[in-house]
């Protein structure tokens, strides 16, 4: 009987797209929600988040477990200390202490108290910028965070010893770049997703990065029958390094052909729906140090914050340029990118959709208030 596979749903919201000083009256600032079956990352976490979060109606912030900071810069994370608080905010009558972790019949509030509830990435400083918001505000919470910073080899990091902690910060990593810069398979979650990063030129002073989310292969089940064969084959017919049956089923559903019989017979590896990859890439002029890890995404968010418009705004021409050739000189030397070239990108990676996203606050939003002006 044929069996139908399905993967799971999968989405992006796109909570703000405005680059530059500020949200317009059309756009906010920057925020792009991935959203999984039982919870949503936030690339970039800017101001006005969690109103974009009411008005669109997702995510809500509960669902919220990871954000991934691409740039410490405010239109990219000034959103993010305030999401903390509505996630783990508690109040000072119900403040716990893990003091009592010990105790057999532990109330809800505490149990949630002990645990990791928000896990934080970005570049070097992000640990401190969390650190000291939420120890100058005096901000009580539930649960613990965490913040991973992606430092470039002799960069400096931000302590974490147990002295230096915030009372609700759990012990967080750093992670090291590799010798061409990127952060390949940094981390694999719970349920199978491997997070990359990879690092993206721009004029601004500071690293500012990309994200990279594979989803783990789907491995078709086989066939009882298909099962029951395979459990004929003898023992003496298999390969050094496995023993049992099991071995031999694993290693098959794990995506690896199995010879048997000293070469003389191969299994083919059970068959596999690949995982999706999606990219999300912080501001940039040049993406190709992400190039590797972004070949063949799924999906490509890719910044375009100027364009060749010839239409004017409030008497002038749009930063003053006409030609793709200017646009492209006047978005490099801002460190930014045209549509052009996000679609270059988006073609040399092999990317099947591109979305473009952080524009130049003079572009409004295609909404009806700003057609009827």
């Amino acid at each position: 009987m044929a069996q139908h596979i399905e993967s799971s749903p999968l989405s992006l919201t796109f909570l703000g797209t405005s680059a530059g000083g500020g949200p317009s009256p059309t756009r906010n600032c920057l925020a792009t929600a991935l959203n999984l079956p039982n919870e949503s990352w936030l690339v970039d976490c800017a101001e006005g988040t969690q109103h974009m979060m009411m008005r669109v109606g997702q995510p809500s912030p509960e669902k919220v477990t990871r954000v991934f900071i691409t740039r410490l810069r405010i239109d990219h994370m000034f959103g993010l200390v305030p999401l903390i608080l509505t996630k783990m905010y508690a109040p000072r009558s119900k403040h716990v202490s893990a003091s009592n972790a010990d105790s057999p019949c532990m109330p809800p509030l505490i149990v949630a108290s002990l645990q990791t509830r928000l896990r934080i990435y970005g570049p070097a400083g992000l640990r401190a910028f969390v650190r000291n918001c939420l120890s100058i505000t005096n901000t009580e919470l539930v649960g613990k965070y965490e913040v991973i910073e992606l430092l470039r080899d002799g960069e400096q990091y931000t302590p974490c010893n147990k002295e230096a902690l915030h009372m609700n910060e759990a012990l967080g990593r750093d992670i090291i770049a590799n010798a061409d810069g990127t952060w390949p398979s940094f981390e694999t979650t719970s349920d199978g997703w491997t997070l990359s990063a990879g690092p993206l030129v721009t004029s601004f002073p500071g690293t500012s990065m990309g994200f990279i989310f594979q989803e783990p292969h789907i491995t078709i089940p086989p066939s009882k029958d298909y099962v029951a064969l395979l459990h004929c084959v003898s023992e003496t017919l298999f390969p050094p390094g496995l023993r049992t049956h099991a071995d031999l089923l694993r290693q098959l559903g794990n995506g690896k052909s199995v010879t048997l019989a000293q070469g003389r017979f191969v299994l083919d590896p059970f068959p596999r729906i690949p995982g999706r990859k999606v990219v999300v890439l912080g501001t940039t002029s040049d993406a190709s140090p992400c190039a590797e890890l972004a070949r063949n995404a799924d999906i490509l968010v890719h910044e375009a914050t100027v364009a060749p418009i010839v239409e004017t705004w409030n008497g002038i021409y749009v930063d003053g340029v006409r030609g793709e050739k200017d646009t492209a000189r006047h978005a490099i030397k801002w460190g930014h990118s045209t549509p052009t070239m996000a679609g270059q990108f988006a073609h040399r990676i092999g990317a099947r959709v591109l979305v473009m996203n952080y524009f130049g606050e003079k572009y409004a939003a295609p909404c009806e208030s700003v057609a009827s002006r």
